[in-house]
């Protein structure tokens, strides 16, 4: 909130109209402030969030798979290519029984075994079984693990009684979460991943004492992000992606 200008009620529904998806242009007009204006504290919001999301381990049952986004740069014309190409960008995702989960942008193309390794190594607790298809980049990153790990052949959707149907329902959420969304840039990805799931972890109405107790405690968290280091990271990274 520092040298935002704007008041502790502005930003109360500048968080709710985020969490509810609301396009940037009704947030704007909601709070009472430019597209641009909006823009970048959303961004802020998105950046601290993102700082307390991803925390819990998985345990038990967790089904692990990734869902993609369509890459898109300035010039970039869609090949059609069939299969995983460098066209798509990765979101590894993995989900316990318990419902909490693990949802973080990976590689162009598929995820390699040393990225999956570094967004799931603290992530998974030892004991835990693993469900997930038969990527050869899984074969590290369960070693790395050391758990029991579910292997579903290719061309199947199921190993004795195993599925990867949690997991699904999660990919189908972060896409209607995306749908409608245009032209935002990779970098920024990971915010909106951490705006989906901290959305989903806290469906709240403005003015409850539990949302006032959440803006209490996304607002004591320090943050050095400063408008101009959104502007430059804005104008460093030349890609986009669509849903």
């Amino acid at each position: 909130m520092h040298w935002s200008h704007l008041s502790k009620e502005q930003w109360e529904i500048l968080f709710y109209s985020s969490l509810n998806n609301d396009y940037l242009s009704k947030t704007a007009k909601l709070v009472g402030i430019s597209i641009v204006s909006a823009f970048y504290n959303r961004h802020k919001l998105m950046y601290v969030l993102n700082e307390l999301i991803n925390k819990k381990q998985l345990s038990k049952k967790i089904a692990l798979d990734e869902t993609y986004l369509t890459y898109q740069a300035k010039g970039f014309v869609n090949q059609n290519r069939r299969g995983i190409s460098k066209d798509k960008i990765g979101i590894a995702c993995a989900i316990d029984e318990a419902g909490n989960y693990v949802v973080h942008t990976a590689d162009r193309g598929r995820p390699t075994s040393s990225t999956l390794i570094d967004i799931f190594k603290n992530s998974i607790c030892p004991g835990s079984i693993v469900i997930s298809d038969s990527q050869r980049s899984y074969h590290q990153l369960m070693d790395a693990l050391n758990i029991k790990w579910i292997k579903i052949p290719s061309g199947e959707k199921s190993k004795d009684g195993y599925t990867l149907e949690m997991v699904n329902r999660l990919h189908d959420r972060i896409k209607a979460f995306f749908r409608g969304k245009r032209n935002v840039m990779t970098h920024y990805l990971q915010g909106y991943l951490a705006l989906f799931q901290y959305s989903e972890l806290h469906t709240m109405m403005i003015g409850s004492k539990m949302f006032q107790d959440e803006f209490m405690k996304i607002n004591n968290i320090l943050s050095g992000i400063r408008n101009k280091d959104i502007c430059r990271r804005c104008m460093s990274v030349d890609f986009s992606f669509i849903s």
